[in-house]
C-alpha cells in the first residue's frame, strides 16, 4: 500500500524535489507537497514517530529508483515547516524524534473515546496494549500507536474528563467514563 502512496505524488520520481529549491514561492509549494506526501505515507504505514536520523535511509526520504535522497539539512528544513503547520510535535530538545500528525492529538482523542463507547468501555478499565495491540483494533487507524503518544491523546480525554490514566510500570491502562 505505502508503494502505490508514493506513486500518487509525481514528485516523489522528480529529482529537483529532493533539492530544496531558493525560490520563495517555489518553495512553499515544495514544502506543502513533501508535508502531504510524508503524512500520507506515514499513515499507510502506521508510523506515528519518527527518528529523524534513521529516517534519512528510508522511503519517503530516499527514491532508489531515481538515486535521489534528502540530506539531513534538507529534512530539517521539511519537519520544521510541518511543525510550524501543525503536523509535527518535537520529542525531544535536540530535535531527533517527533511525532507526525495526520491526526491531531485531539483528534486521536475523540477516535479512542468513540471506540471505547462502541465496544462497551465507557466504565471500564483498557490496558494500552488493549488499545493499540489487540486484534479487536487491528481494523482501527490507532492501531499500532506508539504507546507515549497514546498516552498524550489520553491525557486530552483526562482534561475532558471522560477518562482517566492509570500508570503502570511495564504499560499503563485507562478508565472512560
Amino acid at each position: 500500500m505505502s508503494e502505490s502512496v508514493l506513486n500518487d505524488y509525481w514528485q516523489f520520481n522528480f529529482p529537483p524535489f529532493f533539492t530544496i529549491q531558493p525560490n520563495n514561492e517555489t518553495r512553499k509549494v515544495q514544502m506543502e507537497a513533501w508535508t502531504s506526501l510524508i503524512l500520507a505515507y506515514c499513515e499507510s504505514k502506521n508510523v506515528y514517530k519518527l527518528d529523524v536520523s534513521r529516517a534519512l535511509h528510508d522511503q519517503p526520504f530516499q527514491n532508489a529508483a531515481i538515486s535521489r535522497g534528502l540530506n539531513q539539512e534538507s529534512l530539517g528544513t521539511i519537519l520544521e515547516f510541518m511543525r510550524e503547520k501543525g503536523k509535527l510535535e518535537w520529542i525531544d530538545k535536540n530535535k531527533s524524534k517527533c511525532y507526525l500528525l495526520w491526526h491531531s492529538p485531539s483528534e486521536w482523542a475523540r477516535m479512542i473515546h468513540s471506540w471505547a463507547a462502541d465496544t462497551g468501555h465507557i466504565n471500564s478499565v483498557c490496558t494500552f496494549y488493549e488499545i493499540i495491540s489487540s486484534d479487536d483494533t487491528r481494523s482501527l487507524p490507532f492501531h499500532g500507536m506508539d504507546p507515549e503518544f497514546l498516552r498524550k491523546c489520553l491525557k486530552i480525554l483526562e482534561k475532558e474528563g471522560k477518562a482517566v490514566i492509570i500508570s503502570a510500570e511495564d504499560d499503563g491502562g485507562v478508565k472512560f467514563l
